[in-house]
């Protein structure tokens, strides 16, 4: 069957082979020209495709479909009351490259393994059948494993479990040695193991293995990432095929930090810790460089930043690269291994920001949660000579130390001094905007380009602030104004209004808990952020 011929999931139930393979490729083929447009997780969703045909095949929809993480479900959402699904991702007004609850589906979690523990929930309250798909990276780890476990410990409902087995994760999975059918039989599973995930024969035995089990079956689908893709740069396909774009003068700062590894990681007593972003972080070379320096948990940050904690208190002088949306997950860990210790732990953020792939990876609450401990010591380089300067005080400083960094940054090899702010746009101006970050050169450009009678101040420390340069603004009868795109508490200018409680700051950032997935402009007008709306307030105050 041909995609376009498609209706409904009723439409599989007659299907032979030969159809389901036409409908398999074509259904790959729509995938494949969405991401290439878009950008996106391409090597799981092509891998999953089989599978999840096979499932709505013989199942329909009469069941719970938890997909992990849940860009895996581009297919689903695809053939079930969703058709539209490809052409509307990736937009303010469409749906989610995750499954999402307000779509229907049964969870919304763009982060991965924590699907398994809403399966066992659903499992034990819905009288419907849960199924449960999951890939082996997000499996082998703490929370994945530990809600299959309270998966099989739940006798009440009979459930399917499914590991989709292509031995990767964001990269080469480090744990694929793992025996899945002592794990699984371990937990009281019963468990079948499909050898070719992408052949709807072996696929359909499975189903009708499960249909006469006594309890909870494990099946564990052996597939390809990114099967059937003939991709010019096979290697990003396998987890995220990124949308080709060069701007001049500007770099990821991921280059820089990387090259600075390097260099720190000559002192043996200095160690790296990373949680499976061994190849996004382009780790793999340093880690053989320094095989006992470099350590990766795979997909488990809570573990990463334990053992970075364990690491600090045994004198070793610590580094914790971290996505931002990933180190969200870690705040237990923080509070309580980091923070009650005062761990010396050097932690570099990635990712900070708005995010375009969907409300979960956006790194707009990174700074509120740590900026709450005023033992962190908090940098934001907005350019290679800033994050150079950053990574050099970190030596200076004992206690939690914290780089934050965008997805890119200015190339100006200037290394200031990193704890003083610098204003020098209209020293003459009444009213002064503080920001940080890209923030700070768009608003620059946007106040020479219009001649706007505003000042602008860029901050590089978050926590301390620059209490020198501030009481010179206050004594000189400023009206100050700071502009960040983080969320509306905890940041800097609540760290501003704590340490001059008589200074009037009025602050715009982020107040809807929700920020949703758009282009940064929409997103920014929705939220009244855009530069525009921000000018004109300003400066239209008394």
């Amino acid at each position: 069957m041909k995609l376009k011929d498609y209706k409904n999931v009723q439409s599989l139930v007659n299907l032979s082979k030969t159809e389901l393979k036409e409908l398999s490729t074509d259904v790959r083929e729509a995938i494949h020209q969405e991401v290439l447009a878009n950008g996106g997780h391409l090597g799981s969703n092509l891998a999953i495709v089989d599978l999840t045909i096979s499932l709505l095949k013989h199942f329909q929809t009469d069941a719970h479909y938890l997909f992990d993480t849940g860009y895996q479900a581009y297919a689903f959402k695809l053939l079930t009351d969703r058709q539209d699904v490809l052409q509307n991702m990736h937009k303010r007004i469409g749906y989610s490259v995750f499954q999402e609850i307000k779509e229907g589906d049964p969870y919304s979690g763009g982060h991965t393994s924590i699907s398994a523990a809403w399966a066992s929930g659903y499992k034990k309250i819905s009288d419907k059948l849960v199924i449960e798909i999951i890939g082996d990276g997000s499996l082998a780890t703490s929370v994945g494993l530990g809600g299959m476990l309270n998966f099989a410990g739940d006798d009440t409902h009979k459930g399917l479990f499914i590991l989709n087995d292509n031995k990767q994760g964001i990269g080469i999975n480090k744990f694929n040695y793992l025996d899945w059918e002592k794990i699984a039989k371990g937990m009281n599973f019963e468990y079948f193991e499909v050898v070719d995930g992408h052949d709807f024969d072996q696929l359909q035995a499975a189903w009708e293995f499960f249909a006469k089990a006594k309890k909870s079956v494990f099946v564990k689908v052996n597939t390809i990432k990114a099967y059937g893709l003939k991709a010019p740069n096979p290697d990003q396909a396998l987890h995220y095929y990124s949308l080709s774009k060069t701007t001049p003068g500007i770099i990821s700062p991921v280059k820089v930090i990387v090259e600075e590894m390097d260099k720190l990681l000559q002192d043996k007593n200095a160690v790296l810790f990373s949680a499976g972003m061994m190849y996004t972080y382009n780790l793999v070379e340093l880690q053989k460089k320094f095989p006992n320096q470099v350590f990766d948990t795979g997909i488990s940050e809570e573990i990463a930043l334990i053992e970075a904690a364990a690491a600090a208190n045994q004198n070793k002088t610590v580094y914790f690269m971290v996505y931002s949306s990933f180190a969200q997950r870690t705040y237990d860990q923080f509070v309580h291994d980091v923070v009650r210790n005062n761990s010396n732990i050097n932690i570099i953020i990635t990712g900070a920001g708005h995010q375009s792939i969907g409300d979960s990876h956006h790194g707009i609450y990174d700074l509120n949660m740590y900026n709450i401990f005023k033992n962190v010591r908090s940098y934001q380089p907005s350019s290679t000579g800033e994050l150079y300067a950053a990574i050099a005080d970190l030596s200076k400083h004992q206690g939690i130390k914290l780089i934050r960094c965008e997805d890119d940054i200015l190339i100006d090899s200037k290394q200031p001094n990193i704890n003083q702010w610098d204003y020098e746009v209209n020293l003459d101006a009444v009213k002064v905007l503080i920001t940080y970050g890209r923030s700070y050169y768009d608003w620059k450009k946007f106040i020479i380009a219009n001649n706007l009678p505003l000042g602008l101040v860029k901050a590089t420390t978050l926590n301390p602030i620059d209490e020198k340069l501030l009481q010179k603004l206050i004594a000189e009868n400023k009206q100050l104004y700071t502009y960040e795109l983080v969320m509306y508490k905890n940041n800097l200018a609540a760290n501003i209004r704590e340490c001059f409680k008589t200074s009037i700051i009025k602050d715009f950032a982020f107040s809807q808990i929700t920020i949703g997935r758009a282009d940064l402009n929409e997103i920014l007008k929705e939220n009244h952020l855009d530069l525009d709306y921000v000018s004109q307030t300003i400066l239209a105050d008394k």
